[in-house]
């Protein structure tokens, strides 16, 4: 009661503290409409002016606007290689020729394609087909000092955590805090989402490894009750099914669930400096269990997020989150959980700073009732394509009882190395402590590369990865326990180079890195704009076999002879239909090993997931 006390108390005072609201913000030059309306704007099917520049067959963006709708596709740059009657370059965009392309001098005039040089400044006006760009009209342009590269269109894929897009199969790139302004004709500028606050730690500031939740950003979708207030809504339906987790055959331990859901979210922008935040939550799950024919159902109405932000709270750069608010880092390793929390952060020189203390009130989730979390995190961008997060946390559980209480500290980093059509992940953390009696010393580790190659129709991707969480005898010999603990706020789930995203670790088994090794690999395709597929293979062992499992959606649990877990196979199909539908379908197997007993039979998992956003 103590501890509850004091964090009510803290909150008060600090929100409680007197700001200025200070001047109105600053807008970057040239952006239209006077207003960076930030990054969430940046959706599929949205259609967006680009400025930057060419490299490597990447565009690299230094300027967004927000256009109104249109279905070409327009180039401004130097012309590059030209194949009269087949095809020619702008930039590094192929764009095809037929009879009916149209050639213009700088005065408006006809032109022939073999009057054409290259290095050409150009304006390029093409039509999206099945088969690539097809040239419409092509004009030669004088070149304005300081002119740069130009794209424009709709998006057909946009990856807003890792700061790329694709307009018409041509990849775009962006640094953080790209302005991106408003130029949509007898349509007002929309208020700021949150990555145009100045603060460079709610939203794009953030480096790709800890990031706001898309959830947070349905801008497109918001409906105005006043200047200050808007509200969006999503209906979402889940049908899930698992069969065998037991291992066993036994029908009547199988489920079949149902659950639909609505959410409400309201977002409120006061000044400058205060944002407030709110997201709603009504729900019904049936769970049907197959052989005995009994349906458990449940309704249920959760508050998943209210916060107030306050920027600039003390000096510029310093800011204040308070309320129940979303920790997300990027690949969902550390953190995704929405906690009751006081927050810090600090954005100086590049780099944002944060410190939290947090617990979730009003719980009965043994996982987070009566667990106090301290976190210190630096979010850091040393290199053009390495975006870094350090961070401490410590978890503490106290209790009456000696043996119920545990206090654990994370020491770790997430790492993502982006460039060209390889990425990198790692995440790494030591883990000290106690619990109970026994004395924590372990350490866990998740890597993975990825090849995905731009400019092509397929999309396709490669990935193998190797995680694991060190192990030890259970129960602990000696007062030493040297079994790794994820922090139990985390989900281990992030999307790859396809439509959704999806448990990486397994969709199945769902293990956490405990006395565990995983081994994956895995490739996709995405193509037709709005649809992906996606193939994973994983193995699992553990690090020193055990008849115990620390936590896993099988329930069938080791001899403890041999580490050998089994195999699992993942078939994930998302399918994006704009701003306002998106599906995903996922279909798992997995293979028992030689560590069950010789009976165990194949585990199946499916599910099946629509929203639609209004």
């Amino acid at each position: 009661m103590m501890k509850r006390l004091t964090f009510a108390i803290l909150s008060l005072l600090v929100a409680c503290a007197p700001f200025d609201p200070g001047p109105p913000r600053e807008v970057p030059a040239g952006i239209p409409g006077g207003k960076h309306v930030g990054t969430g704007f940046l959706q599929h099917r949205q259609c967006v002016e680009v400025r930057g520049a060419w490299q490597d067959g990447v565009f690299h963006a230094s300027r967004f606007v927000i256009e109104e709708d249109d279905d070409e596709v327009v180039l401004r740059g130097a012309l590059g290689a030209v194949v009269p009657g087949s095809h020619l370059q702008v930039g590094a965009a192929h764009i095809r020729l037929d009879e009916r392309t149209v050639f213009e001098d700088t005065e408006g005039k006809p032109l022939t394609v073999e009057a054409l040089s290259a290095e050409s400044w150009v304006k390029a006006e093409a039509i999206p087909t099945d088969d690539g760009l097809l040239l419409r009209k092509l004009s030669l342009r004088t070149r304005r000092a300081n002119e740069v590269d130009e794209l424009q269109g709709q998006i057909t894929w946009v990856d807003r955590d890792r700061r790329r897009l694709e307009i018409a199969g041509l990849p775009v790139r962006w640094e953080m805090r790209v302005p991106v302004g408003w130029d949509v004709k007898d349509v007002p500028v929309p208020e700021a989402d949150a990555s145009a606050k100045d603060l460079g730690g709610i939203a794009n500031g953030l480096m790709r490894v800890r990031r706001v939740d898309d959830d947070d950003l349905q801008i497109s979708d918001q409906h105005r009750l006043s200047e200050s207030i808007s509200f969006a809504c999503e209906v979402q339906y889940d049908l899930e099914w698992r069969g065998n987790h037991d291992l066993q055959d036994q029908q009547h331990r199988d489920r079949l669930i149902h659950e639909a859901s609505t959410t409400l979210e309201f977002t409120m922008n006061f000044s400058r400096q205060v944002m407030a935040f709110a997201k709603f939550r009504a729900g019904s799950a049936d769970v049907l269990f197959d052989q005995d024919a009994n349906v458990n159902a449940s309704n249920s109405l959760r508050v998943e997020e209210a916060f107030v932000l306050l920027e600039d709270l003390i000096a510029d750069g310093v800011s204040l989150e308070i309320g129940r608010q979303d920790f997300d880092d990027g690949r969902e390793w550390l953190m995704d959980e929405s906690l009751d929390a006081v927050r810090l952060w600090l954005n100086a020189d590049g780099s944002e700073f944060e410190l939290s203390l947090s617990r979730r009130e009003y719980t009965s989730d043994p996982g987070l009732a009566d667990i106090n979390n301290l976190l210190a995190g630096w979010h850091t961008h040393p290199l053009a394509d390495l975006d870094a997060f350090f961070y401490a946390m410590t978890r503490d559980k106290d209790d009456a009882s000696i043996y119920s209480s545990w206090r654990r500290h994370w020491y770790g980093a997430s790492v993502e190395y982006d460039s060209g059509a390889w990425t990198a992940w790692l995440d790494a953390s030591l883990l000290r402590g106690h619990e109970s009696l026994n004395t924590l010393n372990s350490h866990g580790l998740d890597a993975m590369l990825m090849w995905a190659p731009s400019g092509t129709e397929w999309h396709p991707s490669l990935y193998a990865g190797y995680a694991m969480g060190s192990g030890s005898a259970w129960p602990p010999s000696n007062f030493q326990d040297g079994n790794f603990r994820q922090s139990g706020l985390n989900d281990n789930n992030d999307r790859l180079n396809g439509i959704t995203s999806f448990r990486y670790l397994g969709e199945l088994v769902r293990p956490e890195l405990a006395n565990m090794r995983v081994f994956t690999l895995g490739g996709g395709v995405r193509w037709a704009r709005d649809f992906s597929v996606d193939l994973v293979w994983h193995h699992y062992a553990q690090d020193e076999a055990s008849a115990h499992l620390f936590d896993s959606r099988l329930r069938l649990t080791p001899q403890g002879i041999y580490p050998e877990l089994g195999t699992e196979w993942d078939l994930i199909v998302g399918f994006d239909a704009g701003r306002a539908f998106d599906m995903e379908l996922v279909l798992a197997k997995f293979e028992p090993g030689r560590a069950f007993v010789a009976t165990a039979s194949d585990a199946w998992f499916l599910t099946l997931k629509a929203e639609y956003r209004f």
